[in-house]
């Protein structure tokens, strides 16, 4: 069975554990790679591809990240959090509830310390021509047991690359096997 949800877990989790910085909001803002992919084939197209380019994207970049900035610190001091952390955590909240029905116990304060051990890319055909990506991560997240004790259960997420569903199962990686020439003389 897989548990249908509308954010990345594991961004989530990064996101309450980590402090405010430019890297955060890149990583949860998508306009920067957008002004980016916007801003490449111009600069290609007119014939300049040296150091002007890179200096405006720079430049650009920085100004995009300080009005971030200033707008997140203000929200920061209004609320007493930025906003990715104050999502984030109503996010995660809802979470164990749902982990639930996929037979994950587990609580708020267990899902902050999950570890992401794993993460797989793949390309999938369909009729349509275009090739999805589909990214997979395997996260270990703290949970009980049956038993009560504490162990730890890994957990797939899946997304296709474009798409706002992410689905989250039980499950662990395939083992794969590489061929080693050994060399035995005894």
């Amino acid at each position: 069975m897989k548990l249908v949800i509308n954010y990345d877990f594991f961004n989530a989790v990064r996101n309450v554990n980590e402090p405010l910085t430019p890297l955060k909001i890149v990583r949860n803002e998508g306009k920067y790679a957008i002004f980016t992919s916007l801003w490449l084939p111009y600069s290609f197209i007119s014939g300049n591809t040296t150091g002007y380019t890179l200096e405006c994207l720079a430049f650009w970049y920085a100004v995009y990240t300080g009005v971030d900035l200033a707008t997140i610190a203000a929200y920061k001091k209004a609320v007493g959090e930025d906003k990715y952390t104050f999502f984030a955590k109503k996010n995660l909240k809802s979470l164990p509830g749902l982990l639930d029905s996929i037979n994950v116990k587990t609580d708020y304060d267990m899902l902050l310390n999950s570890e992401l051990y794993e993460k797989r890319y793949k390309f999938e055909s369909n009729d349509t021509g275009l090739i999805p990506i589909k990214e997979e991560k395997y996260i270990y997240v703290p949970s009980y047991g049956f038993d009560g004790k504490k162990k730890e259960t890994s957990i797939l997420q899946e997304h296709n690359i474009g798409s706002s569903n992410y689905l989250l199962s039980v499950e662990e990686p395939e083992k794969r096997y590489r061929r080693v020439l050994v060399n035995n003389r005894a």
